[in-house]
């Protein structure tokens, strides 16, 4: 299961990489993500998100869990809320 996690966060590193070159500067950006849970671990799919895009000079104004997701406890859905800085 680490190396899908692995695999999972190298794609979207690679993803936001291509997205940062389109987006006007000073543009407002939002991204939904689901965390996860892998044996009873918890993966703050939001947080990590959020600091890949950060690397990339998009500042994250907020995170805002949206919705509780009907899998198992614990989970949700959070909208990340980003400036082009």
């Amino acid at each position: 299961m680490a190396n899908y996690i692995v695999r999972y966060f190298d794609a979207m590193y690679d993803h936001i990489a291509q997205i940062v070159e389109l987006v006007p500067r000073g543009a407002p950006l939002a991204y939904v993500i689901g965390n996860s849970k892998f044996y009873g671990v918890e993966l703050e799919s939001d947080l990590m998100l959020s600091k890949i895009f950060e690397h990339f000079g998009i500042a994250t104004e907020a995170i805002h869990k949206m919705r509780k997701r009907n899998s198992k406890p614990g989970l949700y859905e959070a909208v990340i809320l980003m400036k082009e800085g």
